[in-house]
């Protein structure tokens, strides 16, 4: 028997090599885009799913911050306003008084509020010895406030029911009712709608 070519045993081993069944190189391709494509798009998927977890936290930390700075204006707020807004320190003004009494004095006299944080204070009103009567401020309801005492005479007394608006450092009234026990003695009707009141939010000394 005559011996093979060369050539044909090299392509006979070659034959014994290739796997079983042979590589689909087309399929093989296929497959690889597929897994490369699909490795791509996870991939792309978890940046997003970050930097949409990193937008939320950027956030979240916007809103807390705003509402910790709120939050911080709304306690200075309530630092020097009692809950009807009345502020907190001394409040004074003036009216046209006329004593019926011994003393007789006439003219425009001062009376004052002093207000402390826990809603009790004194209020002076423009008699002539300038007595300061222990009272509680009343109300919880925004630009309106009851000054109430006890009188020894009529029992629980609301001597003054104020509106008011603030604005900067005075107080506008704009409506005051007085109650008939209260120590007025003033000419006529007073009306102190209109009146401009000083505030002064010093500090208070302990009584």
């Amino acid at each position: 028997m005559a011996p093979r070519p060369a050539l044909e045993d090299r392509l006979a081993d070659a034959l014994r090599e290739l796997p079983d069944p042979p590589v689909d190189l087309r399929a093989a391709r296929s497959r690889l885009r597929e897994r490369t494509i699909g490795s791509g798009a996870r991939r792309a998927r978890r940046v997003g799913l970050v930097a949409v977890a990193c937008a939320l936290m950027a956030l979240l930390a916007v809103v807390g911050l705003a509402w910790a700075r709120a939050n911080l204006a709304d306690q200075a707020m309530v630092a020097d306003r009692l809950p009807s807004g009345l502020p907190i320190g001394m409040i004074e003004g003036s009216v046209y008084y006329l004593d019926s009494g011994p003393h007789r004095a006439s003219g425009r006299f001062h009376f004052r509020f002093v207000v402390k944080p826990d809603g009790t204070g004194t209020y002076s009103p423009p008699r002539t010895d300038g007595v300061p009567w222990d009272v509680r401020f009343v109300g919880r309801t925004p630009g309106h406030v009851a000054i109430v005492r006890r009188d020894t005479f009529c029992g629980r007394v609301t001597d003054l029911t104020l509106d008011f608006r603030v604005h900067g450092d005075s107080l506008t009234v704009t409506k005051a009712v007085f109650d008939p026990c209260t120590k007025w003695p003033t000419l006529g009707g007073t009306d102190l709608a209109g009146e401009t009141l000083r505030w002064v939010p010093e500090p208070l000394a302990p009584r």
